[in-house]
């Protein structure tokens, strides 16, 4: 074995050991920023909150994992499983011992032998189809199965469920997207609907793995992604139609850039290398959403026309009110940004 790799291996053997022994320490482990503060003077300060971090994180993941593993295996049966979600969901539920298949558009003749014996089926459809598929679903079920979903709006879908399926009914929406490698931190709004206690060895799936359970009713649910969804999407699609049409090189661009030009612009061309279908769906998934983006229009073009005017003083007063408004979560915002200019930095200059 070279070198090299035989440090790496004594690195992976440390970091193993450093997370069983926060494990160990349980709800005694120091804190993440009392272990960053006492850096080894040998090491960066960013190299060493990165240890600290991933070694805390998985420290904790196990100890979730550990309290969620008594749960007997079940039969799920995952409708549009062969699409992303349904794709990750079936990957966290095999994971977790559960016995996972999938029903797919073109299996519904063989809907009675994949759902008569489910004792979970999840809908993993798209949002046009959501609702005819839980009703298709729906008839084929035993009457103590678990009904589920994993759509971005939760209104419609659960009321759906309730109307279809006598049984447990948990409305759930991942808060990212099939890409993703690990859940770690990432939420998951569960709207639990009917007979929550028969849903908890799902959301314990999730757990496991790390994501962070948000329960929340189908109508906050509806209300919070006006903003967290559908008018960020219409943000991030809006700017890159304007530096296209504008003639913007961006990838020139980032040779001149900040680190957080560089995330934003990274943003914007994440999106972009996705499905139009997927943002149309989420950003028209209702009036709501639609009248939303026309007011944030009004609001842009307000203060675009303030600015241009030289009207300083509706511009301070617009940064002000916006200021008292978001009050802590200034700060916290400029702390955690600064953390992923930090990362970024480092993963570029090893790039580099």
């Amino acid at each position: 074995m070279d070198p090299l790799a035989r440090l790496d291996e004594e690195i992976a053997e440390l970091l193993s050991r450093r997370i069983e022994a926060l494990g160990a320490l349980g709800a005694g482990a120091p804190s993440l920023e009392s272990q960053v503060g006492g850096a080894p003077s040998s090491v960066s300060p960013a190299m060493w909150r990165a240890v600290c971090a991933h070694t805390t994180a998985g420290a904790r993941r196990r100890s979730v994992a550990s309290a969620t593993a008594s749960h007997r295996s079940r039969r799920v049966t995952i409708v549009g499983g062969g699409g992303g979600m349904g794709r990750l969901m079936g990957g966290v539920l095999g994971r977790a011992g559960h016995a996972v298949r999938v029903l797919e558009a073109g299996d519904w003749g063989r809907a009675g032998a994949l759902l008569g014996d489910a004792e979970g089926v999840i809908i993993a459809a798209p949002i046009a189809a959501t609702e005819r598929a839980i009703r298709d679903a729906a008839g084929h079920l035993r009457a103590g199965a678990l009904l589920a979903d994993v759509t971005s709006t939760k209104a419609g879908p659960v009321a759906a469920m309730l109307s279809a399926h006598a049984g447990p009914v948990l409305g759930t929406h991942p808060m990212f997207g099939p890409h993703v490698t690990s859940l770690m931190a990432q939420r998951v709004v569960a709207c639990p609907a009917r007979a929550p206690e028969a849903s908890v060895w799902l959301l314990d799936a999730l757990r496991a793995e790390g994501a962070v359970i948000v329960e929340s009713t189908p109508e906050e649910h509806d209300a919070m992604m006006i903003a967290v969804q559908a008018i960020r999407h219409f943000t991030t699609f809006a700017l890159g139609v304007f530096l296209a049409e504008e003639g913007v090189d961006v990838g020139r661009s980032l040779d001149f850039a900040s680190p957080i030009y560089r995330l934003e612009i990274d943003i914007v061309s994440r999106l972009f290398a996705q499905s139009p279908d997927l943002y149309l769906s989420i950003m028209g998934a209702s009036p709501a959403r639609t009248e939303a983006i026309e007011r944030l229009a009004a609001t842009t073009a307000r203060l675009a026309r303030s600015l241009a005017s030289g009207d300083d003083g509706a511009i301070r007063e617009a940064f002000a009110r916006t200021v008292e408004r978001l009050g802590a979560e200034a700060p916290r915002a400029l702390d955690e940004t600064t953390l992923a200019v930090e990362a970024l930095s480092i993963a570029l200059a090893a790039r580099e």
